[in-house]
């Protein structure tokens, strides 16, 4: 079985007091700016984006006019949001948000679209204006605007504010409807929200397949450069896991996995010889696919960093090292921290020596300076030094199991039981082989399950860093990169599969411990 990865969501809080933030919501620059962080989580380039435009009309709160390319809101409902404090700008994201949904899956439409008016004569219906809230949602969470909770009570303060007649306008929604519509979207949305993390965690356990189905499941509301960007990894990983290449494979690369820019570094199987011909195309194939998908995500985000770095894995997996160097050296302007910038100088000393069948000591002692600069993480610190020790011929030191934990959390290891709460949700992942994902949610924790055919495979609790010691796990140590499910790296730190004690641990880049689950499969 291949492993997948699920990239974290990484939540930005945007927080504004009331004052400065209601003197400045009015104010198309500040609207437009919520558009492109939306543009951005959904994979569309500014080039073409829709116009902000503010209206003083009272007739549809906002809409989308595809002809002027305009999303147009009025200035009362930007009145409405400012009651919210300083949760306004959370407000009117939902309304941006469902907007931009109509501009996304216009698909040709010429006519203007109306948040309160379900046009049922024009193509126009329930479904659509329920599809752009869950959606709508979705992007806002993602990209950092904390509008589930809130988004009920602005619709009644809408229904209340513009005094909808229900008896007398036959094509607006009833408040009830449009309610229950909304009750559906926030399970929706959260329902997302779970397979996310979930996934995530799923690599970490070997099932690929699973955690595929999940990030499916996602595809199919949020066709993004970030779920496209992960399908390509689980083509490669499935790749260098089924058809091990020791000539390659024996490199420890920065393969990125995306759901908000984290960085994963995946190990590799070992493998005694070189396989077959006919197993070298399939892997070819296999690494080709992968390509495929990374391409997608360029295609809509030229300068989007995970795919660069993966689609420049890729071909080092299949061997064609000039071309992979060629397509690195031409995208290096997309690498701008420290960080990100000795990646790009370890990949193109990888190349470059493995071409040439031979170590450039100087380079790598280069290399090795700028790993112990402050703004260096530690784990591609470590990526630097493993793959000097892998050119030179030397032994890869193991992770020891729970080395340099702090005594709490191996305590907090033993508290964390599984519960038999009632899963809040039930979500089919492949109707044909009836499998199927559910969680609950209860005292800050997230327990999930994976079902086949009724039969529970998998089972994961989680807690985030609101119930954990705040102290550092490790301050510095050498990997284990054995069975790549150990270590997966983030742009935020990284995930530690300790597997003795069937717990993963998220980590920030100092070592401090974000979260931890539990599993049993």
């Amino acid at each position: 079985m291949i492993k997948l990865w699920d990239k974290f969501i990484v939540f930005f809080t945007v927080i504004f007091s009331c004052q400065a933030y209601c003197s400045t919501l009015n104010t198309k620059a500040e609207l437009q700016n919520v558009l492109i962080k939306l543009a951005n989580q959904a994979g569309v380039t500014q080039e073409n984006l829709p116009e902000i435009s503010i209206s003083y009309d009272s007739m549809m709160v906002g809409s989308y006019d595809p002809k002027k390319n305009f999303i147009i809101l009025e200035n009362k409902l930007l009145k409405l949001c400012q009651t919210f404090g300083t949760n306004s700008i959370n407000a009117v994201t939902f309304v941006i948000a469902h907007e931009f949904v109509h501009y996304l899956k216009q698909h040709g439409k010429k006519h203007a679209t109306n948040f309160l008016k379900y046009d049922r004569g024009i193509s126009v219906n329930i479904l659509d204006e329920r599809t752009a809230d869950i959606y709508g949602l979705f992007l806002s969470y993602i990209s950092g605007y904390n509008n589930l909770e809130l988004s009920g009570d602005l619709l009644k303060l809408i229904y209340r504010e513009y005094r909808i007649n229900e008896s007398l306008l036959v094509n607006y929604p009833r408040l009830e409807e449009r309610i229950n519509s909304h009750e559906i979207v926030l399970k929706t949305v959260n329902d997302l929200i779970q397979l996310f993390h979930s996934a995530n965690y799923l690599i970490m356990l070997d099932e690929p397949y699973f955690a595929k189905l999940c990030f499916a499941k996602i595809y199919e509301v949020h066709p993004s450069i970030e779920v496209e960007n992960n399908l390509g990894v689980l083509q490669l990983l499935e790749a260098i896991k089924t058809i091990p290449y020791p000539k390659y494979d024996k490199f420890y690369l920065p393969i990125q996995l995306e759901n908000k820019s984290a960085l994963e570094r995946k190990k590799k199987a070992r493998g005694e010889d070189e396989p077959m011909a006919a197993l070298i195309v399939e892997r070819s194939k296999l690494i080709k696919t992968s390509i495929s998908y990374f391409d997608k995500a360029i295609k809509k985000k030229a300068n989007y960093l995970p795919a660069i770095i993966n689609k420049s894995c890729a071909y080092f997996y299949l061997g064609g090292h000039s071309e992979g160097l060629k397509f690195l050296q031409n995208k290096k302007t997309a690498f701008h921290s420290p960080n990100e910038k000795l990646l790009y100088d370890l990949l193109i000393i990888l190349f470059q020596s493995t071409s040439k069948s031979s170590l450039q000591s100087d380079s790598f002692s280069q290399l090795i300076d700028k790993a112990n600069e402050s703004e260096i993480s530690i784990i591609t610190r470590e990526l630097v030094l493993l793959n000097r020790r892998v050119l030179l011929g030397e032994e890869i030191p193991k992770l020891v199991e729970e080395s340099g934990l702090e005594s709490g959390l191996k305590n907090l290891f033993q508290e964390i039981n599984f519960s038999k709460d009632k899963p809040v949700s039930q979500i089919a992942l492949e109707q044909g082989s009836n499998i199927s994902f559910a969680y609950s949610n209860k005292n800050n924790f997230i327990q999930s399950y994976i079902y086949h055919q009724g039969v529970q495979k998998v089972i994961m609790k989680y807690m985030d860093s609101r119930g954990l010691p705040s102290v550092p796990i490790v301050s510095s140590f050498e990997l284990s990169m054995i069975p790549y499910k150990d270590i997966l790296i983030t742009n935020e730190g990284n995930l530690l599969h300790f597997e003795k004690s069937k717990i993963i641990m998220q980590v920030n880049h100092a070592g401090k411990v974000n979260s931890v689950l539990k599993y049993q499969h």
